[in-house]
């Protein structure tokens, strides 16, 4: 079992959550966590590739609830 402190980017609260896996899902900036992750070996988290596509990035209370679709393109409504 891992221990993993978060910290709340809106509220700055911090937080300690425990688990067995953790997977790290933040898309185009996963590299850029994994590099702040303590006792992640740099070695393992490896470069960032973008290929040809589309991507998008969003931020706010809005985007939460914004509905993201893909189908032949990625459309963000």
């Amino acid at each position: 079992m891992k221990k993993l402190e978060v910290k709340d980017r809106d509220t700055s609260k911090l937080s300690e959550v425990q688990a067995h896996m953790v997977v790290n899902a933040a898309g185009l900036y996963a590299q850029q966590l994994a590099k702040k992750m303590q006792g992640l070996p740099s070695d393992t988290i490896p470069e960032s590739f973008l290929a040809r596509g589309h991507y998008c990035t969003m931020e706010g209370k809005a985007a939460r609830s914004a509905l993201c679709s893909h189908r032949d393109a990625v459309v963000c409504q």
